[in-house]
């Protein structure tokens, strides 16, 4: 006879059980968030991350790490919306929580300024999303030794940048720094290299047809690549 397992995860029974405001309850929310998101459901993901950002709130003080993660969730899927104006509030939000949290820099720092950058990026305000962009690399590289993925990813990011401004001198410059950076200490990792891989040849496909006075797609690795969405950390 089948042993029928306790619904222990369930969020509806941990609400039975916790207080609103309790931990546990947030993350069952906010893991029903990331499974609707993944499925590309995005309203449905936006309203529990809002609810696991609501239950966070209650139990955290203002500015923990927590609430940042719950912003940049809700910034994320405004970001698969298209709601660049309240994608760039969730994402300035957690970054100051983030920078006012870990005084010295942290990761997740350079992933808000990353996330910031990528809305710029999506806008058309290239230079300003460069910025970011060079931030985020700074950072990462601080707390990541050469060729970790998310340092190739800002490197990465950088060259789409400058591609779509159709600065492909520089973009060539990062997109070859980021090809390095992967191909070595993280050969192990063949879904990420790969896709830098694809998205370095995009860009020299891109270029080829811009010279040829085809119309210049811009590649945007923003959040896949970049592991950006604090989701997926």
């Amino acid at each position: 006879m089948a042993t029928e397992v306790p619904q222990q995860n369930h969020p509806e029974m941990k609400k039975k059980i916790y207080k609103y405001g309790h931990p546990h309850v947030a993350a069952s929310l906010n893991s029903i968030g990331d499974v609707h998101a993944g499925k590309g459901d995005h309203l449905k993901a936006l309203r529990y991350y809002i609810e696991a950002f609501k239950a966070w709130r209650k139990h955290h003080k203002e500015g923990h790490p927590a609430l940042a993660t719950s912003l940049s969730n809700i910034g994320s899927v405004y970001t698969d919306l298209g709601d660049h104006a309240k994608a760039m509030g969730c994402y300035m939000e957690a970054y100051k929580m983030r920078k006012k949290f870990y005084k010295d820099g942290h990761p997740d720092v350079a992933t808000s300024l990353n996330n910031i950058g990528g809305v710029y990026k999506a806008m058309g305000t290239y230079e300003v999303a460069i910025g970011y962009y060079m931030k985020a690399l700074e950072m990462r590289r601080r707390f990541y030794k050469s060729g970790h993925p998310d340092v190739a990813a800002c490197l990465n990011n950088i060259s789409c940048a400058y591609t779509a401004m159709g600065e492909h001198a520089k973009a060539q410059v990062y997109s070859v720094e980021a090809v390095r950076g992967v191909s070595e200490p993280n050969r192990r990792n063949t879904l990420f290299a790969a896709a830098i891989l694809t998205a370095c040849c995009a860009f020299w496909l891109l270029f080829l047809l811009s010279k040829r006075g085809t119309l210049l797609m811009v590649c945007d690795t923003t959040g896949y690549l970049s592991g950006a969405r604090s989701r997926w950390r």
